[in-house]
């Protein structure tokens, strides 16, 4: 794996534990995924990103992984972005195909689109209450 995509795999990692942070319903949500690995394959690309839940929340972002993951999606770009944001009805709409643990990747779908982070509270703390 090259230093580039090594980096930018990390900073993703980075980025989406610090969204996650943000909302602690979904780290518990995820923390029931412990161990559990969703591999997301970017049709096109030749991009394969492994996500793993630990037991406080997190996701590790990977860019390979030793074993079979427990579910494997597949799509283009923006039909996994659909999936993401729920601009799809299912996870079988829109062109993402699964492989494995069909219900697995159903949670995880869920857990993603029910991110709910209270932006007001957290602006507040850096600007004030009266903004």
């Amino acid at each position: 794996m090259s230093e580039a995509l090594t980096t930018a795999l990390a900073t993703l990692e980075q980025a989406l534990n610090a969204a996650l942070a943000l909302d602690p319903k979904s780290g518990q949500r995820l923390a029931r995924l412990e161990g559990r690995v969703v591999a997301m394959e970017l049709s096109g690309t030749g991009l394969r990103i492994c996500l793993r839940a630990d037991d406080e929340g997190f996701l590790a972002v990977m860019g390979s992984f030793d074993g079979e993951a427990d579910t494997s999606l597949r799509g283009a770009p923006m039909s996994m972005l659909r999936m993401a944001t729920g601009a799809s009805d299912t996870l079988f709409g829109g062109g993402v195909e699964i492989d494995g643990d069909v219900e697995l990747g159903q949670r995880f779908q869920r857990i993603i689109q029910q991110v709910d982070i209270d932006w007001e509270e957290h602006i507040s703390r850096i600007v004030g209450d009266v903004a």
